[in-house]
Parts: C-alpha cells; sequence; structure tokens
C-alpha cells in the first residue's frame, strides 16, 4: 500500500495522489532450476500477467513487460550441520531497468533457513523458513525500503510455500 498524502507536489490538493491505494490481483508463474549438490541456477517468470496501473489494475498477458528472473548460488559447508550460501539474482524486464540482489543465507541442519540481502533499488531483505521434509520448504520474509523511497512505503511481507517434486519421502515403512 502507498500513503500518497505524504507526498510534497508543487500544487496542492492534486485528486491523483488524494487517496491510500491498495491493489491485489492474480499471480501466476513459473520457472526451470538445475542444481547439484552445491549449487543451483534457476530461470523463471513469478507472474505471467502484468498490472497495468492505467488500466484499472486489471491483469492482461504480455510477455514484453512480464518480470523475468534469473538466480545462482553455491553451498559452503562451515560445520557438520551449518552451511552458508552467497546467492545472486538477477530481474529482467523488457521496459525497465535491471535489478541486481546479492545476499547471504545461514542453514542449520536442512532445517532452519535464514537470508539477509540487498537489492539495487535500495531496499533490504530478510527471511525466515523452515524445511520439515527434504521436499518442502515454508518462509517469511520482508523486504524494507531504504534511502530515499523509505519515507513512502513501509515494505512487503510474504509467506511463501515451496514444494519440489521428484523427492521420494518416507512414511513408516513405505516411500511415496
Amino acid at each position: 500500500s502507498s500513503n500518497y498524502q505524504e507526498v510534497t507536489t508543487i500544487s496542492e490538493g492534486d485528486p491523483l495522489l488524494a487517496n491510500n491505494e491498495t491493489t491485489s490481483g492474480l499471480a501466476l508463474g513459473g520457472g526451470l532450476g538445475w542444481y547439484g549438490r552445491n549449487f543451483y541456477t534457476s530461470l523463471s517468470v513469478p507472474s505471467f500477467y502484468y498490472y497495468n496501473p492505467d488500466n484499472s489494475g486489471e491483469g492482461e498477458l504480455d510477455l514484453g513487460k512480464v518480470n523475468y528472473l534469473i538466480s545462482g548460488g553455491y553451498m559452503f559447508q562451515l560445520a557438520d550441520k551449518f552451511h552458508l550460501q552467497p546467492s545472486a539474482l538477477a530481474i529482467l524486464n523488457p521496459t525497465k531497468s535491471v535489478v541486481v540482489d546479492g545476499g547471504v543465507t545461514a542453514i542449520y541442519n536442512s532445517f532452519i533457513w535464514t537470508t539477509l540481502a540487498y537489492r539495487s533499488v535500495g531496499e533490504v531483505v530478510a527471511m525466515f523458513a523452515i524445511q520439515p521434509i527434504s521436499s518442502l520448504k515454508i518462509g517469511y520474509s520482508f523486504d524494507y525500503p531504504i534511502g530515499d523511497l523509505a519515507t513512502f512505503g513501509s515494505g512487503s511481507h510474504e509467506i511463501s510455500l515451496q514444494y519440489d517434486f521428484g523427492h521420494k519421502i518416507k512414511i513408516g515403512r513405505a516411500h511415496v
């Protein structure tokens, strides 16, 4: 959400900035990844729909306006149950400038994941996740703006659910 009432304008009473704005919409995307024991790389499109703010927030399928994400990372084993994973992410959009993220994830016992990252558009990101089984990860992240834009936004929250197909899960004596 945005609080436009805190914006200083040349002429007071601009009707376009009179109200706070909150929007929501469908997010349907996909991607592919390649990984090994100590590395990963991926390409994804988080949402195939482009939401045009001048079109009442309605979504349209336009692959020339959506974000394409390319990421990669490497896992270092620091102790028996402790790993550190630096990573990078590039967000490419044909209509916008490139955004680059850099971060580091600390992983304890393949169960607790914590991440701190910096985004080139002036945001810091913190994430916490648990991985109760090898194919399932549940997480929460918070993106917080810094710099000049920090006074116009309060950050964003995200809850994530990741399921990796192809893992065998042991249930009692059977493998599913």
